[in-house]
């Protein structure tokens, strides 16, 4: 399964695109009668799978996907069909390079689905950027070891995906290159994408956002070839081999992580603790460590709907100060001992 992206326009059909439509179609449409969009089905990057499609299996999905239906989580019924694609191209965008060298390659497709009550909350989903991850859905004929060149699909040479391998003088990362596709089924609405570049992409004159400038894009790569890290790492069940840029990649994010949990800690402790002097003010009643022990296995969810409530009891019980406007829970947070 490979995954991809809408593209933002206006709805509406451009010039020609009506006539494509209208061969798919059995009553001709017209352009008043249809939602059109733009979708990126898949690419040439190695994805959250570790697989990527070479650049000819992309060429050839093109013309595989005119015609095929969009639905929703891979569903194969047909209540579920939503949307047809009507013309499909592969674009290059010089500059830009895969993680594996090679330049980036992505197959866009146009998409219509006519403009019904039923359809309303989808193209609503659409536009507001709800509905946008998309996953396809398709068959090849060979998936090779990028190590050894092996179509794993008939043999397994014992590489594995995730790990670093020599191959002629050089380290090579093991993935899976998708070759000679021979169908393509479907494409779908998912809500989790594999593909680490899944996002909007909103078209300028079509009332979007200019193009991210060349040092975002290098950032969004960067950041998701450091998820693509970790996630290797969470999943492999044998020995991975990272380079010095790698584990230093990998040794900043743990600092990081460690700095928000040290900083996540802090403000649940002190949470933690209104919420204890809120209870007691409202329960006084109620033993301390109790309210303590009950408040120790709260998360932080519990903890502010606790909050919440015993607030507004302290507010009935204390008088509310006529100078600082402070109300008894603001009080309660500020110091070990109670203002009263």
């Amino acid at each position: 399964m490979k995954d991809g992206y809408l593209e933002h326009t206006s709805g509406y059909p451009e010039e020609g695109e009506l006539a494509l439509i209208n061969q798919l179609s059995r009553k001709e449409l017209s352009a008043d009668e249809v939602y059109v969009f733009s979708v990126v089905l898949c690419d040439n990057e190695i994805d959250r799978d570790l697989e990527r499609f070479s650049i000819e299996a992309l060429q050839e999905l093109a013309s595989l996907y005119v015609g095929k239906s969009g639905i929703f989580d891979h569903s194969m019924k047909s209540r579920d069909q939503v949307a047809r694609i009507f013309s499909c191209e592969v674009v290059s965008f010089p500059g830009q390079t895969t993680k594996n060298g090679e330049v980036y390659h992505q197959l866009k497709a146009r998409a219509y689905m006519p403009r019904l009550k039923r359809n309303e909350d989808i193209i609503a989903e659409i536009d507001a950027g709800i509905k946008k991850e998309v996953s396809v859905g398709c068959s090849v004929s060979v998936a090779r070891c990028s190590v050894c060149g092996a179509n794993q699909k008939e043999t397994d040479c014992g590489h594995r995906k995730g790990r670093f391998y020599r191959s002629g003088g050089r380290k090579v990362f093991c993935h899976v290159v998708l070759e000679q596709p021979t169908d393509a089924f479907e494409w779908s609405f998912v809500a989790v994408p594999a593909q680490p570049r899944a996002g909007v992409v909103k078209a300028l004159g079509a009332g979007g956002n200019a193009p991210k400038s060349e040092r975002e894009q290098r950032e969004d790569v960067r950041l998701a070839n450091r998820q693509d890290m970790i996630k290797a790492l969470l999943d492999t069940e044998d020995r991975i081999v990272l380079s010095g840029t790698e584990l230093a990649a990998v040794q900043k994010r743990l600092r990081e992580l460690e700095r928000d949990a040290a900083a996540g800690q802090a403000y649940l402790r002190e949470l933690r603790s209104e919420v204890v002097k809120l209870c007691l003010l409202a329960q006084p009643a109620m033993p301390a460590d109790v309210i303590a022990q009950v408040c120790d296995g709260m998360n932080e969810q519990q903890l502010k709907a606790f909050r919440t409530v015993y607030a507004k009891e302290a507010d009935k019980i204390l008088p509310r100060p006529q100078l600082t406007g402070s109300t008894p829970s603001a009080l309660a947070g500020g110091n070990d001992t109670f203002i009263i």
